[in-house]
């Protein structure tokens, strides 16, 4: 049996770093992910009506608690010293120091970085800079979670969208380039991690990648999966996906009869190959249970 692959990329940086991030990358991505959306909000429907994504800033979130970091900048002149050469080695679109310090001397930037205000400042500018600079599509690891229907799927009047997993992670991974890009299901957690840049050096994936990737645990009933991508400045963060990797449409079992027809006809002239189901309440359980009506779409509405 042929394996999943293991989603993992490499980036820059030192070698503990590498072997890190390889041992948390380890867990294997389901093969297929799911985009719960909403049929009436345009935006999302791109997904099936024009095959688009779209790489939220990680600060995006309806969630005011997620990407938030607890920032200690305790550091010694030499621990700073060491940061503001890492940081001077890095592309203006990477990393930007506070205003007016990335020309001044080494002496007037370290002094201003043991002060409270220059020490906000590097909060401040760290954060911006993964906002703007990192992008991040979610995914769920089921269709039939009732929880997700009723967020994200327009309380089950919208669908459900399955995409293969390594098709995907293919085609971001072109897109990223040598900088790289991951696919990691989120960490929750009761706490914000820890961040001390000064002592712990600085390289953009050490914090774009850990940090997006850490929600709060009352969210740990959706096993939410993410794609993060560094966004270069010469990338967009909207992209049209290749034909074949969307696979699958679950229609909500809620959705209006109108909204159904507009569905099928748009996997019938944008998506041949996709399988299309109806989401339905089982008669005895708490659960969906889906039915194959892929045929439909090989059927015109008028003949049925």
């Amino acid at each position: 049996m042929k394996k999943r692959p293991i989603i993992r990329k490499q980036r820059r940086g030192t070698e503990l770093q590498d072997k890190k991030r390889e041992k948390e990358s380890e867990k294997q991505a389901p093969p297929v992910l799911y985009r719960y959306l909403s049929w009436m909000k345009p935006l999302q429907k791109r997904l099936l009506t024009e095959g688009e994504i779209y790489f939220s800033p990680p600060r995006s979130s309806n969630d005011p608690f997620d990407c938030q970091i607890c920032i200690d900048l305790n550091a010694t002149a030499g621990e700073i010293r060491r940061y503001l050469s890492d940081v001077d080695k890095m592309p203006e679109h990477w990393y930007n120091l506070p205003p007016g310090l990335r020309n001044a001397g080494l002496r007037q930037q370290v002094m201003h970085l043991k002060t409270e205000k220059g020490r906000q400042e590097v909060k401040l500018a760290l954060l911006d800079g993964i906002n703007t600079g990192y992008g991040i599509l979610s995914f769920a690891t089921c269709r039939s979670s009732l929880l997700m229907w009723a967020y994200y799927g327009d309380r089950h009047c919208g669908l459900c969208v399955g995409i293969d997993t390594s098709l995907l992670d293919q085609f971001v991974s072109h897109l990223a380039g040598d900088i790289g890009s991951e696919l990691r299901p989120v960490d929750y957690k009761a706490k914000y991690p820890l961040i001390n840049p000064f002592k712990q050096g600085f390289h953009p994936g050490d914090y774009a990648y850990k940090i997006p990737k850490i929600k709060s645990s009352d969210w740990k009933d959706e096993e939410e999966w993410r794609m993060i991508v560094f966004l270069h400045p010469n990338l967009s963060r909207a992209y049209v996906l290749p034909g074949g990797i969307i696979k699958e449409v679950i229609i909500g079992c809620r959705m209006p009869a109108q909204h159904q027809e507009e569905v099928k006809q748009t996997i019938r002239e944008n998506h041949p190959n996709v399988k299309l189901f109806r989401a339905r309440p089982s008669e005895t359980d708490f659960v969906l249970e889906f039915d194959d009506i892929t045929h439909e779409l090989h059927t015109p509405p008028e003949e049925k």
